[in-house]
C-alpha cells in the first residue's frame, strides 16, 4: 500500500465549475463540501467533507437542531420546501437552531449521506 498525499477521509479534490472562495460550499456529486482555499474556474482545489461549518441559509424559515439540511444549488444556500433538480439533501444536519431571520446555520457534513434530486 502506498502513502496517501492527503487526508482522504476529510478532504477531496474537486474541479471548480465557477470561481470558488475559501469557505464556500461546493457540491461534488452527492457530497456537500467546503472549499479550503480560493479556486479559479476550471482549476482543481481541495474541499473538506467532514466537520462542522457555518453555511449560508435562506431567510424566511427556521431550522431546528438536528434537522436534515437541503442545499439549494441555484440559490447557494440551505433551503426549505420541495427540492428542485440538482439540489442535495441529507448531506448535512443542523448542529444548532437557526431562526427565520438568520442568514447562516451551523451544520455537520455527512459524507455518503446525500442525494441529488433528479
Amino acid at each position: 500500500m502506498r502513502n496517501m498525499t492527503r487526508d482522504c477521509d476529510k478532504e477531496i479534490n474537486f474541479t471548480a465549475s465557477a470561481a470558488v472562495s475559501s469557505g464556500d460550499v461546493v457540491v461534488v456529486g452527492n457530497l456537500l463540501a467546503v472549499a479550503v482555499t480560493d479556486v479559479a474556474n476550471g482549476d482543481v482545489g481541495a474541499a473538506r467533507i467532514r466537520g462542522g461549518f457555518m453555511i449560508p441559509k435562506a431567510t424566511g424559515f427556521a431550522i431546528a437542531e438536528g434537522d436534515i439540511i437541503q442545499w439549494d444549488v441555484s440559490a447557494g444556500n440551505a433551503g426549505t420546501g420541495t427540492a428542485a433538480s440538482g439540489d442535495v439533501t441529507g448531506a448535512a444536519i443542523a448542529l444548532s437552531a437557526a431562526a427565520s431571520a438568520d442568514t447562516e446555520v451551523e451544520v455537520l457534513l455527512l459524507p455518503g449521506g446525500g442525494a441529488v434530486t433528479a
